[in-house]
């Protein structure tokens, strides 16, 4: 059975994100800098390892804190506040030590479709997909099956 490849070399941001997204500004306004540069870094690790989740420890937030040369103390601050401006799902942190959102399981949705990966696996117990990225994710994977039902029919004639 092949690895299925979850995380992902680039994702796509928003250019308007400084102006529009009110709960940036409060980031950045209430944490300053830092509060940004930790957010990134974990959106980073997200898309990177798990692709629309990563488990929230203290391995996990040493590595943030050695990174940006902060003290996890803060760190552990910065991920309750975003989770308090809505980037994170509070009560997954909360029930799971998962750090994720709805945007960001449907940024990683809609990447993985144009990527037309094989696979795009989000946990249930994690799975906090808005209504409209369920229904784009149910339409690829029936879309993906019936390309691969044709082509294996495809290969059966070839052969014949």
């Amino acid at each position: 059975m092949a690895n299925i490849k979850t995380g992902l070399l680039y994702y796509k941001s928003e250019t308007d994100r400084f102006k529009k997204d009110i709960r940036i500004k409060r980031l950045k306004k209430d944490m300053g800098c830092d509060g940004y540069a930790v957010y990134e870094y974990i959106l980073n690790e997200i898309y990177r390892v798990g692709g629309c989740f990563l488990v929230w420890d203290e391995s996990t937030a040493f590595d943030v804190a050695e990174y940006w040369g902060l003290k996890e103390t803060k760190v552990n601050e910065i991920v309750r506040y975003c989770c308090a401006v809505g980037l994170f799902d509070k009560a997954l942190l909360s029930n799971g030590n998962v750090l994720t959102s709805s945007s960001i399981q449907s940024r990683y949705v809609e990447m993985c479709i144009r990527a037309r990966r094989k696979e795009i696996i989000i946990p249930e117990q994690f799975d906090i997909l808005t209504e409209e990225s369920r229904k784009m994710l149910e339409e690829y994977r029936k879309m993906y099956a019936r390309q691969r039902k044709m082509r294996e029919e495809s290969s059966i004639i070839t052969e014949e």
